[in-house]
Formats: structure tokens, sequence, C-alpha cells
């Protein structure tokens, strides 16, 4: 009785546009689980575990055919379906790997990033360098030689 309640308030707020988008997906799931029910004969059925098993397998919302859908197979598509989601699974992934890369070398996951520390430094030093060798060349270039110079040359 209480369900039926609740199904007629929140179609009642759906029609009325009161519902929020989790509302209703629970409702929506509430509304499968008990079509699935209608149509099976109830939790009660004596087959029930052999009608969900098959629905599972060939179930329109349940992955491939034939093939039960996983928490990996549903945890992998929500990643791959959100460009956000990848890009931080990504990053985290890379962190793990880096991680584990550097505990079988044997390095603390510390002096690990320490070196990684000090290889962007010396990155950041080679171009400041290049950048003053550049300054240097060009002082030089508008820079004339000294007049006392330039006398004994000519002499």
């Amino acid at each position: 009785m209480r369900k039926k309640k609740r199904a007629e308030e929140a179609r009642q707020a759906s029609a009325s546009g009161l519902l929020l988008d989790q509302d209703q997906e629970k409702l929506t799931m509430q509304q499968r689980i008990d079509a699935f029910y209608r149509q099976s004969g109830g939790p009660n059925n004596p087959q029930i575990k052999k009608v969900l098993e098959r629905h599972l397998l060939y179930g329109k919302d349940h992955g491939a055919p034939g093939r039960k859908e996983t928490v990996m197979d549903a945890f992998t598509d929500t990643i791959m379906g959100d460009p956000l989601l990848l890009m931080l699974f990504q990053q985290w992934n890379n962190r793990r790997m880096n991680q584990a890369s550097a505990s079988k070398a044997g390095i603390s996951t510390a002096e690990a990033e320490t070196i990684r520390q000090l290889q962007r430094d010396v990155l950041q030093l080679k171009s400041e360098m290049g950048a003053l060798r550049e300054l240097l060349e060009q002082i030089a270039a508008n820079v004339e030689p000294p007049r006392s110079a330039v006398a004994e040359r000519v002499d």
C-alpha cells in the first residue's frame, strides 16, 4: 500500500516537474523492478533464479548479450563515457604506475618525487642558460670594442 502511495506521489510530482533527476532515476528503477517481477511471477516464484539469470545474460540493459555485466564493466563504461572522469582516472593510474615502478627500483615515493623535481629543475636551468647565452651573444654583437683597442689595431 505504501509503495502505491509513493508511486502515485512520484507520478504527480513528475507530472508537475518537481522531481529531481535522481528521484526520477530511482522511480524509473523501481518501475523496472516492479515490471520485472510482474513478468516473472513475483519474488516468490520458484523459477525466479533462472528468470533473473536469463535477464542478466540477455537483458538489453545489462551489457553484451550472453555475458553477465560485472561491476568492472559498469565502472569502465562510466569512466569511458565521461571525458573528465577518463582524464582523472588516467592521472590516477599514471601516479599509481609511477609509484609501482619506483617501489620495484627500491626507491621510496618521496625519493622518486625528489628525483622528478630535480629533473624538472635541471630542464628549467638548461632553458634559462640557453636564454642567457642568447642574451650575451646579442650584447656582444652590439658592443663596440674600446677606442684604445681600435687605435692599437690601426697602428
